[in-house]
């Protein structure tokens, strides 16, 4: 190939460097969205496993509440009134607490369900996928991201 300018060499392997710039910083572009998608996902479940938790441990409060009148109604009591008030006392602030302590952090797991639910979300705008593509010289396997808008 001969050149008539002197410029066009030079050209051509600005171009060749541009070309290969470009293609490198779309291959980290999609790591970098790879990654992304890894850390939406780790932070919702993350999120869903607290919120699990906090709703059973707030289950839990509200079945011990909910337990202890079942429990002083069904335990026959002693005719001495002195400790029938204790005893009626001590039930109720039992149920009192574990109901209301229970309903709170049962509610307090709502935000961290709505967070989940925010970053799966936007973890699945951006999902990598591959696909498998018939080509005349033969099969091939492509790479890219699936964005969702």
């Amino acid at each position: 190939m001969k050149f008539k300018n002197t410029n066009q060499p030079f050209l051509l392997i600005i171009l060749t460097v541009i070309c290969f710039t470009l293609l490198s910083l779309k291959v980290h572009a999609q790591a970098a969205d790879s990654t992304l998608y890894k850390q939406y996902m780790e932070k919702a479940s993350y999120s869903k496993k607290k919120a699990n938790k906090l709703l059973i441990i707030g289950g839990s409060c509200i079945f011990v509440g909910v337990s202890a009148i079942a429990l002083d109604s069904a335990i026959p009591s002693p005719n001495n009134g002195q400790s029938d008030v204790i005893r009626l006392t001590s039930t109720m602030a039992v149920a009192i607490l574990g109901i209301t302590g229970g309903s709170v952090v049962s509610l307090v797991s709502v935000p961290f369900y709505v967070t989940a639910g925010k970053n799966r979300r936007k973890a699945l705008k951006v999902q990598p996928i591959s696909q498998q593509v018939i080509l005349p010289q033969g099969t091939g396997v492509t790479l890219g991201l699936k964005m969702q808008f």
